[in-house]
């Protein structure tokens, strides 16, 4: 029975051979939900839900916007999507805070395989980062901010 201590063999791993073990896992995890017909991913950052043609990205309760944080979310909201394009709903609502990296790395990839995106947040923190990321990114596709997810889904489904 396992007593909950690390064994000195996980101690002694490098950390990036757990990082792939863990994204593999991910993986999966991901592929086993798409042959179950559900297209829902979480992670400890966000929740990622494909429904209606429409990808969903909601960041999760505090939630600090750092370069790990926004490759991490990116990096499977894009495997999700297996090359598709997507009309993407971003919810920024749970993140408290951000850095320059952070912000950087979201507004260069948040329009990537996307035909539209509404960002959603009712707080003052992600609303000066949806600006932001709208302001740098200058996105291809039509992209707006709003206050309510209601508004925000409809103006995506009025472009898909």
């Amino acid at each position: 029975m396992w007593d909950g201590a690390i064994p000195e063999f996980v101690r002694q791993t490098p950390k990036l051979t757990w990082r792939f073990f863990l994204r593999k896992v991910e993986t999966f995890y991901i592929a086993a939900v798409k042959m179950l017909g559900m297209m829902r991913h979480e992670n400890e950052m966000a929740v990622f839900e494909i429904a209606d043609r429409i990808f969903y990205l909601s960041f999760r309760e505090n939630i600090v916007l750092d370069l790990p944080t926004a490759e991490l979310v990116t990096e499977t909201r894009l495997r999700m999507q297996r090359e598709r394009y997507f009309c993407v709903c971003y919810d920024l609502s749970g993140i408290t805070d951000s850095d320059k990296a952070g912000r950087d790395y979201l507004a260069l990839h948040a329009a990537v395989l996307t035909s539209a995106a509404a960002i959603y947040a009712h707080r003052s923190v992600p609303l000066i980062i949806a600006r932001f990321v709208l302001k740098i990114s200058r996105p291809p596709v039509p992209a707006r901010i709003f206050y309510d997810k209601a508004s925000a889904i409809e103006f995506l489904k009025h472009h898909q």
